[in-house]
Parts: structure tokens; sequence; C-alpha cells
């Protein structure tokens, strides 16, 4: 009898400990089903749940958002949810994680007040040989400055050869060549750089530099 009752509370705890994890297995899976069938507006529904912010916290809530409004392009929510993450309690690894990856978008659509407030908080958790990439990316996209063209030369050497950071890096200097108004060199960096970029969302950006070059 004895043994028969501890068995039973055995089983009872058992089942309560699975309950959190079935109920997670569950909500994730739903939320996934809903953003592979891209109907975002119900895996936005999925995260706004009490029980999805109960069960994956508050941040996985609006790191998740953030994902979902990148897929669909929506500049005025992703500018809110990187604040309100960039404003949350994160750990130095999930701080570097959503800023490394949210800085290259705020480069490409050219917002300056959004990427400078990353970068200030990428820089505090990258490695100091990021920090001076990310500050050419910053002064290339964002302020068109043409400061770096040795710097990048120097760089482009030292990456391995048809990477996509020597891709990056030709771009950079096809870009600061354009701003010196050096037709010659931003053709023959843009011309390497999509070779190397193909598969990226830069490779048709250059194929549209280069049409519009050519056609000066």
């Amino acid at each position: 009898s004895m043994s028969i009752s501890l068995l039973f509370i055995l089983i009872i705890a058992l089942i309560a400990a699975a309950i959190p994890y079935v109920a997670r297995s569950f909500c994730w899976n739903r939320f996934i089903k809903h953003v592979n069938k891209k109907q975002y507006d119900l895996a936005l529904q999925d995260t706004e749940g009490k029980l999805f912010t109960l069960l994956f916290g508050e941040v996985s809530c609006h790191w998740n958002q953030l994902k979902i409004y990148l897929e669909c392009k929506d500049d005025k929510q992703i500018c809110q949810k990187t604040n309100e993450l960039l404003n949350a309690k994160l750990s130095q690894k999930q701080r570097y994680q959503l800023t490394n990856s949210i800085y290259f978008y705020f480069l490409d659509t050219e917002n300056q007040e959004m990427a400078k407030k990353v970068k200030d908080q990428l820089d505090t958790c990258c490695k100091d040989e990021e920090k001076i990439y990310n500050d050419i990316l910053y002064r290339v996209f964002i302020e068109k400055k043409a400061d770096d063209i040795e710097t990048c030369k120097e760089l482009l050497a030292q990456s391995p050869n048809h990477s996509k950071e020597q891709g990056l890096l030709e771009y950079l200097l096809g870009l600061q060549y354009q701003y010196n108004k050096d037709k010659k060199n931003s053709l023959l960096y843009f011309e390497k750089a999509k070779n190397d970029l193909k598969g990226t969302p830069y490779h048709n950006k250059i194929k549209k530099q280069l049409a519009s070059r050519k056609g000066e």
C-alpha cells in the first residue's frame, strides 16, 4: 500500500513536470506552423497570448514578434520592437544576438537614429575587431563618407577569397569610390562584389548599381 501510494505520487509528479514541456511544445509548434504558412497575423496572435509569455518569457515574445515584422518588412513595428528589446533586461549574449542581427537592417534602410542606437549597444558587447568593422559600416552606409578605402583594402587582403566577408568589403569599396566620383574603381569593385555576394540581399542591389552606373 505504501509503495502504491508512493508510485502514485511519483506518477502525479512526473505528469505535473511534463505539462509545461507539452504546453511549450504545443505553443511553439503552432507558432512555427503559422510562420511557415506565412500566416503572420496568426503567428503574432500566438506570441501575444498570455500562455506564450508565461512559457517563453517576455524577451522571447518581443524577439519572435520582431522576426515576424522583419519578414513583413513593417518598418514602423521593427523600430518599435527593437526599442522595446534594447530597453529590456537582456543577457550580454542576447544583447549581442539582437544588435548584431538588426544592425544591418537599419544600415540598409539608412535609418541614422536607429543605426546609431543599435551600434552604441552593439559596441558594449562585441569584440574590438568587430567594433572597427561596425564603425566602417556606419561611416559608409549612413554618413556616406569615403574615409575607409585603405582600411577596407587591408581587411580585404586578410579575408578568405570569394567569401561573403570579401564581397561586403568590395561593396563598401565600390560605394566609397562612387562617393568620390571614381566611376572606374566603383564599377571594378561592384563587379567583384556582385559575384561574391550571390544569394544575399546585396546581390540585386549591386546589379541595380551596376546597371545605373554603366548607363551614365
